[in-house]
């Protein structure tokens, strides 16, 4: 199957923020159905903002006020290809911040960093409403505790230790028993210059054990997987990802695999590219993965 998976870097954090959003679900009893996500891809520190609606300007809202105004301007925003995601008021507000907006390829949720937060978030609600659906907005303040102060296997520290340069004591818990961080006596230069010391560390360590889970990840992704590369002007196929319509007498089963052909306009990754109709007219962008060449 066409399309390697290239390993990743860890980035400086809240330099890189992915965005997605959850749901429907059942509605709460403040009747909240949605939930935006943000998550620092740096740090892995996640924010789930419960909402009734999402619209554009929800996410414009919630960037400046809980990431923004927070963590500061991330250098670049990336989410997949939702109607909020694409929005004028989205891109305005972006050149208006010095943020690039950046999409990934249609019908490939694993490109988005979030995708992984995002099934962990899922499970956790599940089992927190086995007893009652309406309530699950309630408990994203706890969720979001435990997803921040768990250490990630992929970095080896937690999102706190990585945002914070320490961990954050839960209810009950001793605080001799939580990192150095935690203990260092508060004399504002003193703490500054070994909190520094101690982030620049970690952020070497992050980056190495990182690097090793993504190339062992690659690797084994990559054991069915080819590299293919399309010239800028060549003609595919692409994928028709067509949905069955009841209303319509439409089945997907009888639909063409692949449409087109379309041209080569751009690439824009190593696995997506560009697209445009024979008129010169923009088709969108496509993983590597459901394009066919022409002459196949």
């Amino acid at each position: 199957m066409a399309g390697e998976m290239r390993p990743r870097e860890l980035v400086s954090p809240w330099s890189i923020v992915a965005t997605d959003i959850i749901g429907p679900l059942p509605r709460s009893r403040s009747g909240n159905r949605y939930v935006l996500v943000f998550l620092d891809t740096g740090t892995r520190w996640p924010i789930a903002i419960p909402l009734r609606s999402i619209k554009s300007e929800d996410v414009v809202k919630y960037l400046l006020n809980n990431v923004i105004n927070h963590w500061g301007c991330p250098e670049v925003l990336l989410s997949d290809n939702g109607p909020q995601f694409r929005s004028n008021i989205l891109r305005r507000a972006c050149e208006s911040y010095g943020i690039q907006l950046a999409h990934t390829a249609p019908y490939h949720p694993r490109a988005n960093p979030t995708e992984r937060c995002i099934q962990t978030l899922k499970t956790m609600i599940s089992i927190y409403c086995r007893g009652s659906q309406k309530t699950w907005d309630e408990a994203l303040p706890h969720l979001m505790f435990a997803l921040r102060t768990a250490r990630q296997e992929s970095t080896g520290y937690s999102p706190a230790f990585l945002n914070l340069g320490r961990e954050l004591r839960g209810p009950n818990e001793p605080f001799r028993k939580l990192a150095d961080g935690n203990q260092a006596p508060f004399e504002p230069t003193a703490y500054h210059r070994a909190l520094k010391e101690r982030l620049n560390k970690c952020y070497e360590n992050a980056t190495r054990t990182m690097r090793k889970a993504s190339e062992r990840q690659a690797r084994y992704f990559n054991l069915r997987r080819r590299s293919v590369e399309f010239p800028i002007g060549a003609l595919v196929w692409r994928r028709n990802h067509t949905l069955s319509d009841a209303s319509k007498a439409r089945t997907a089963k009888l639909e063409p695999k692949f449409i087109g052909p379309f041209k080569i306009a751009k690439r824009t990754s190593s696995t997506v590219y560009e697209l445009e109709t024979l008129r010169g007219k923009t088709a969108g962008a496509v993983h590597v993965e459901d394009l066919r060449p022409v002459s196949s």
